[in-house]
């Protein structure tokens, strides 16, 4: 996701909506992780499914949108 990328890196406080949005994209690389590494040390067959932090949000469109202002830097947290 294109718009992922742009999110800022400043001190500034996110929005709910933006952390959920990192929040899920952290949860899936992570199970993704997990999920390579056990399968490829034959540990477990299957592996039970956990819940995201916010599965609304995993629809691109919504993300998008929650994320839409997120590369605006903005000084010391004033508009």
């Amino acid at each position: 996701m294109d718009r992922l990328r742009a999110v800022r890196t400043d001190l500034d406080a996110f929005s709910q909506e933006e952390q959920l949005v990192l929040m899920n994209h952290g949860w899936l690389l992570a199970d993704a992780a997990l999920r390579s590494y056990v399968l490829k040390g034959g540990a477990a067959k299957s592996i039970p499914t956990g819940t995201v932090p916010d599965p609304a949000l995993l629809d691109a469109s919504a993300a998008e949108a929650a994320l839409a202002t997120s590369d605006r830097l903005v000084l010391l947290g004033r508009s």
